[in-house]
Protein backbone atom coordinates (compact mmCIF):
# COMPACT_ATOMS: atom_id res chain seq x y z
CA UNK A 1 0.00 0.00 0.00
CA UNK A 2 2.81 2.58 0.89
CA UNK A 3 5.34 1.15 -2.08
CA UNK A 4 6.27 3.48 -4.45
CA UNK A 5 8.24 3.47 -7.32
CA UNK A 6 11.56 4.60 -7.53
CA UNK A 7 12.07 3.94 -11.51
CA UNK A 8 11.34 2.38 -14.59
CA UNK A 9 13.23 2.13 -17.65
CA UNK A 10 14.12 0.30 -20.74
CA UNK A 11 17.01 -2.39 -20.46
CA UNK A 12 19.89 -1.13 -22.41
CA UNK A 13 22.64 -3.62 -21.45
CA UNK A 14 23.47 -6.59 -19.03
CA UNK A 15 27.04 -7.51 -17.96
CA UNK A 16 27.11 -10.50 -15.72
CA UNK A 17 30.35 -10.81 -13.74
CA UNK A 18 31.99 -12.92 -11.35
CA UNK A 19 33.24 -11.08 -7.58
CA UNK A 20 34.88 -13.88 -5.33
CA UNK A 21 32.02 -16.21 -4.49
CA UNK A 22 29.20 -14.42 -6.14
CA UNK A 23 27.62 -13.48 -9.65
CA UNK A 24 26.61 -10.01 -9.76
CA UNK A 25 24.58 -8.98 -12.75
CA UNK A 26 24.81 -5.30 -13.53
CA UNK A 27 21.80 -3.43 -15.36
CA UNK A 28 22.27 -0.36 -17.16
CA UNK A 29 18.96 1.19 -18.29
CA UNK A 30 17.33 4.22 -19.90
CA UNK A 31 14.66 6.14 -18.74
CA UNK A 32 12.60 6.47 -21.91
CA UNK A 33 15.40 4.86 -23.87
CA UNK A 34 14.02 3.60 -27.04
CA UNK A 35 11.12 5.85 -27.63
CA UNK A 36 14.03 8.47 -27.28
CA UNK A 37 16.65 7.51 -29.60
CA UNK A 38 14.10 5.45 -32.24
CA UNK A 39 10.82 7.37 -32.44
CA UNK A 40 9.74 9.00 -35.19
CA UNK A 41 7.18 11.51 -35.95
CA UNK A 42 5.84 12.29 -39.70
CA UNK A 43 2.47 13.87 -39.54
CA UNK A 44 0.79 17.44 -40.72
CA UNK A 45 -1.59 18.99 -38.67
CA UNK A 46 -4.12 21.65 -39.85
CA UNK A 47 -4.98 25.32 -38.61
CA UNK A 48 -7.31 24.97 -35.30
CA UNK A 49 -5.71 22.02 -34.20
CA UNK A 50 -5.63 21.56 -30.46
CA UNK A 51 -1.72 21.62 -29.01
CA UNK A 52 -2.26 19.34 -26.46
CA UNK A 53 -3.60 16.44 -28.44
CA UNK A 54 -0.49 17.13 -31.06
CA UNK A 55 1.44 16.46 -27.89
CA UNK A 56 -0.30 13.22 -26.58
CA UNK A 57 0.33 11.95 -30.06
CA UNK A 58 3.85 12.69 -29.99
CA UNK A 59 4.34 11.10 -26.95
CA UNK A 60 2.11 8.09 -28.23
CA UNK A 61 4.71 7.69 -30.91
CA UNK A 62 7.44 7.40 -27.97
CA UNK A 63 4.95 4.72 -26.73
CA UNK A 64 4.87 6.64 -23.45
CA UNK A 65 2.06 8.71 -21.49
CA UNK A 66 1.91 12.72 -20.81
CA UNK A 67 2.05 14.43 -17.52
CA UNK A 68 1.85 18.74 -17.56
CA UNK A 69 1.82 21.02 -15.64
CA UNK A 70 -1.71 22.61 -15.76
CA UNK A 71 -2.11 25.40 -18.24
CA UNK A 72 1.60 24.78 -19.62
CA UNK A 73 0.65 23.46 -23.29
CA UNK A 74 -2.52 25.25 -24.33
CA UNK A 75 -3.81 26.92 -27.61
CA UNK A 76 -5.01 25.93 -31.34
CA UNK A 77 -2.52 26.51 -34.20
CA UNK A 78 -2.60 29.46 -35.87
CA UNK A 79 -1.68 28.19 -39.35
CA UNK A 80 -0.98 24.75 -40.64
CA UNK A 81 2.29 22.84 -39.62
CA UNK A 82 4.13 20.02 -40.67
CA UNK A 83 6.05 17.67 -38.03
CA UNK A 84 8.68 15.35 -39.36
CA UNK A 85 11.60 13.72 -37.49
CA UNK A 86 12.60 12.47 -34.75
CA UNK A 87 10.20 12.55 -32.05
CA UNK A 88 12.38 13.96 -29.54
CA UNK A 89 13.07 16.75 -31.66
CA UNK A 90 9.69 17.68 -33.19
CA UNK A 91 8.26 17.64 -29.34
CA UNK A 92 10.97 20.11 -28.92
CA UNK A 93 10.26 22.35 -31.00
CA UNK A 94 6.33 22.30 -30.49
CA UNK A 95 7.11 23.01 -26.69
CA UNK A 96 9.34 25.55 -26.88
CA UNK A 97 6.73 27.82 -29.02
CA UNK A 98 4.75 27.11 -25.71
CA UNK A 99 7.59 28.46 -23.58
CA UNK A 100 7.73 24.90 -22.32
CA UNK A 101 10.29 22.25 -21.72
CA UNK A 102 9.95 17.82 -21.75
CA UNK A 103 12.01 15.23 -19.60
CA UNK A 104 11.02 11.97 -19.15
CA UNK A 105 10.34 10.17 -16.07
CA UNK A 106 9.58 6.79 -15.34
CA UNK A 107 7.64 6.33 -18.78
CA UNK A 108 6.00 9.82 -18.39
CA UNK A 109 6.60 12.88 -20.40
CA UNK A 110 6.60 15.56 -17.55
CA UNK A 111 6.20 18.98 -19.13
CA UNK A 112 6.57 22.11 -17.35
CA UNK A 113 7.38 25.98 -18.20
CA UNK A 114 11.39 26.47 -18.56
CA UNK A 115 12.40 26.76 -15.52
CA UNK A 116 9.17 26.09 -13.50
CA UNK A 117 8.67 22.64 -11.13
CA UNK A 118 7.14 20.30 -12.13
CA UNK A 119 3.75 20.65 -10.07
CA UNK A 120 3.01 23.26 -7.34
CA UNK A 121 4.16 21.38 -4.22
CA UNK A 122 7.07 21.22 -2.24
CA UNK A 123 8.46 18.44 -0.28
CA UNK A 124 10.22 19.78 3.34
CA UNK A 125 13.26 18.62 3.98
CA UNK A 126 14.58 19.16 7.89
CA UNK A 127 16.11 17.07 10.68
CA UNK A 128 12.44 15.17 11.64
CA UNK A 129 11.96 14.60 7.37
CA UNK A 130 14.80 13.15 6.46
CA UNK A 131 17.82 15.24 5.91
CA UNK A 132 20.97 13.93 7.05
CA UNK A 133 23.11 17.08 6.84
CA UNK A 134 23.87 20.34 6.15
CA UNK A 135 23.46 20.86 2.37
CA UNK A 136 26.70 22.44 0.99
CA UNK A 137 26.29 25.87 -0.53
CA UNK A 138 27.51 25.78 -4.08
CA UNK A 139 27.97 28.41 -6.82
CA UNK A 140 24.70 27.04 -8.61
CA UNK A 141 22.73 26.27 -4.99
CA UNK A 142 23.07 23.31 -3.02
CA UNK A 143 23.78 19.64 -2.89
CA UNK A 144 21.44 18.09 -0.39
CA UNK A 145 22.03 14.32 1.30
CA UNK A 146 18.75 12.87 2.23
CA UNK A 147 16.96 9.87 3.52
CA UNK A 148 15.55 7.87 0.18
CA UNK A 149 12.63 9.62 -0.47
CA UNK A 150 10.86 8.32 -4.06
CA UNK A 151 9.09 11.55 -4.40
CA UNK A 152 12.37 13.57 -5.10
CA UNK A 153 12.52 13.91 -8.78
CA UNK A 154 14.28 15.96 -11.08
CA UNK A 155 12.14 19.51 -11.22
CA UNK A 156 10.39 19.12 -7.99
CA UNK A 157 10.45 21.89 -4.80
CA UNK A 158 11.97 21.38 -2.23
CA UNK A 159 11.70 23.22 1.20
CA UNK A 160 15.15 23.46 2.82
CA UNK A 161 14.50 24.12 7.03
CA UNK A 162 17.74 24.23 9.15
CA UNK A 163 18.34 21.23 11.09
CA UNK A 164 19.61 23.08 14.26
CA UNK A 165 18.32 25.75 16.44
CA UNK A 166 21.50 27.11 18.27
CA UNK A 167 24.73 26.88 17.51
CA UNK A 168 24.44 26.48 13.75
CA UNK A 169 21.32 28.38 13.22
CA UNK A 170 23.06 31.22 11.12
CA UNK A 171 24.24 28.25 8.80
CA UNK A 172 20.64 27.23 8.70
CA UNK A 173 19.50 30.55 7.65
CA UNK A 174 22.10 30.65 5.40
CA UNK A 175 20.49 27.83 3.13
CA UNK A 176 16.64 27.81 4.30
CA UNK A 177 14.81 28.45 1.34
CA UNK A 178 13.17 26.71 -1.49
CA UNK A 179 14.75 25.14 -4.42
CA UNK A 180 14.10 23.32 -7.56
CA UNK A 181 15.95 20.05 -8.13
CA UNK A 182 18.21 19.34 -11.33
CA UNK A 183 19.76 15.98 -10.57
CA UNK A 184 18.89 13.15 -8.24
CA UNK A 185 20.14 10.27 -7.55
CA UNK A 186 19.09 7.45 -5.23
CA UNK A 187 21.91 5.14 -3.62
CA UNK A 188 20.90 2.01 -1.94
CA UNK A 189 22.34 -0.94 -0.66
CA UNK A 190 20.41 -4.70 0.57
CA UNK A 191 23.68 -6.01 1.82
CA UNK A 192 23.48 -3.00 4.44
CA UNK A 193 24.25 0.48 3.83
CA UNK A 194 22.50 3.90 3.31
CA UNK A 195 19.32 3.78 1.34
CA UNK A 196 20.10 8.43 0.67
CA UNK A 197 18.74 10.51 -2.08
CA UNK A 198 21.85 13.15 -3.48
CA UNK A 199 20.34 16.37 -4.83
CA UNK A 200 21.84 18.80 -6.75
CA UNK A 201 18.93 22.05 -6.61
CA UNK A 202 19.40 25.48 -6.91
CA UNK A 203 17.28 28.23 -5.55
CA UNK A 204 13.82 28.96 -6.94
CA UNK A 205 11.48 32.22 -7.28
Amino acid sequence: GNEKLIYQGDVVRVNNMRSGPDWMTEIQCGDGYLGFTQAVTSRSYAAGTDREFILRQMAADMDLVVKQAEGTVTGLLSGPQVFDGRTRDTMETLLKDQGAQYSIQDGEIRVSGIGQAIDNEAIVLRADTGLLEHPQITEKGVNIRAQLNPDIRPGKLIKLEPIGVSGDSELGRNYAGVYICQNVSFVGNNYGGAFDVMIEAKAYD
